[in-house]
């Protein structure tokens, strides 16, 4: 049965994104391999930055959720950033104005590590770009700049104590 669905399959690509969602892949496999393993530290990066502010499991357990589903939802991973609204708009005018005014959706997002990776991600799998293209390599280039930025916190934080 596997055999015969691997063969129906567009362009005979056989990797697992195809193979088992049936979804386009037209570029690198090997790119977004090497970018979902820097992601991967870059998670174990800022996990070590709990761990070392943490003093139970069950602290961390709950900062890193605070910090993971935020990060999800505004990375671009669900949704474009594009589509989000530069303000909180309906929210803003319910709660006093001095409490969002400087707050932006598509600024906090783009400050996570997972947005320009996630364009990156994009541009590889669906249009078949390279290195070549600025937002693939940006995405690289934010996520190797976090995972060193959030690694020399976490290494002058282990030094304080």
């Amino acid at each position: 049965v596997m055999r015969k669905t691997m063969c129906k399959l567009p362009n005979d690509k056989r990797t697992i994104e195809s193979i088992f969602f049936l979804g386009p892949n037209e570029g690198s496999f090997f790119w977004v391999f090497i970018l979902t393993m820097l992601q991967g530290v870059s998670g174990t990066t800022i996990g070590l930055i709990i761990s070392a502010v943490c003093k139970t499991q069950q602290d961390a357990t709950q900062i890193a959720l605070c910090i993971f589903y935020p990060n999800m939802i505004l990375s671009g991973i669900i949704w474009p950033v594009e589509s989000m609204p530069t303000a909180l708009g309906k929210v803003k005018n319910k709660v006093p104005q001095k409490q969002f005014k400087n707050v932006f959706l598509q600024y906090i997002a783009y400050a996570l590590p997972q947005t320009f990776a996630c364009e990156a991600m994009r541009g590889i799998l669906l249009r078949g770009w390279g290195l070549s293209y600025m937002p693939v390599w940006r995405g690289f280039l934010v996520t190797i700049a976090w995972i060193v930025g959030t690694y020399a916190i976490f290494k002058k934080m282990v030094k304080q104590t």
